[in-house]
């Protein structure tokens, strides 16, 4: 957890420094903001693809390692939803991930109307040059700052992202919310079990031996196991949750207990 709360301040620490020289290239450089933006841009992509280049080699070594394996057990995306579809847990699941999803965009389009709105972004501009000019009258302002008129428009520009870092922010947390309960679990749409692992939506490996601290099982639905340690990060859907719906859940618990390391029941 302190290593999670660690990499998350840090996270925000980043964020808010390129917010900052957002801010002073739009206030006190606009005339080389373009430039700006295409190089943070050219930056961010090439950090991504090697950052996700790396995370994809082991994952793409250990896919290639389990479906090398004999198969044992495999379920036809069809026969799953036929289960799914029928289960009113996997519905309520459903509606939360819309939910989110709806939410998620009401702010995305608050966000785009801010930043597309010249009346808004002026009208905020307005205001606290206003402000500053009444509470700065008779004030002397340092050089660099640029005078009333640059510093007001370095506070409306300081607004301006911070609302949109805000709002991410908000975003993130009402999903976490939402999220909380039965919404944190991996649920594949089809699914392979061979002996040297299973293969998730033909794309996230689960190599053997794995360690189940919990499992459960609900009669002809599905088996959901818990696992020790975390999956999904490279898809961004980091959990410890499997559901597998399956006809015959009990079997599929029986083939799996047998080639992993089980610490505990619900």
């Amino acid at each position: 957890m302190s290593i999670y709360l660690q990499y998350s301040y840090k996270q925000y620490l980043i964020s808010i420094g390129v917010m900052q020289l957002f801010v002073i290239f739009s206030t006190y450089f606009p005339e080389y903001f373009f430039y700006f933006f295409i190089t943070y841009t050219i930056l961010m992509t090439v950090v991504l693809v090697i950052y996700v280049g790396r995370r994809a080699k082991p994952l793409i070594k250990d896919l290639e390692t389990v479906m090398q394996g004999r198969a044992i057990y495999k379920v036809k995306r069809e026969e799953l939803q036929e289960i799914m579809l029928k289960d009113p847990e996997y519905l309520e699941v459903m509606r939360k991930k819309l939910k989110v999803g709806v939410i998620q965009w009401v702010f995305f389009m608050i966000s785009l109307a801010i930043f597309l709105t010249p009346y808004l972004r002026e009208g905020l501009r307005y205001g606290i040059t206003t402000m500053l000019l009444h509470s700065l009258k008779g004030k002397q302002i340092p050089y660099i700052l640029g005078g009333v008129e640059k510093l007001s428009l370095l506070v409306s520009y300081e607004l301006l992202y911070m609302s949109f870092m805000l709002i991410a922010l908000m975003m993130s947390r009402i999903a976490k919310i939402l999220m909380r309960d039965r919404v944190g679990v991996i649920i594949p749409n089809t699914y392979t079990l061979t002996d040297r692992g299973i293969v998730i939506d033909n794309r996230i490996p689960l190599k053997f031996p794995i360690e189940i601290i919990n499992y459960r099982i609900k009669r002809r639905k599905y088996l959901e196991i818990e696992l020790k340690e975390q999956i999904g990060r490279e898809f961004m859907q980091p959990t410890r949750r499997i559901r597998f719906y399956s006809k015959s859940p009990g079997k599929l618990w029986t083939l799996i207990r047998d080639l992993c390391n089980v610490s505990s029941s619900e």
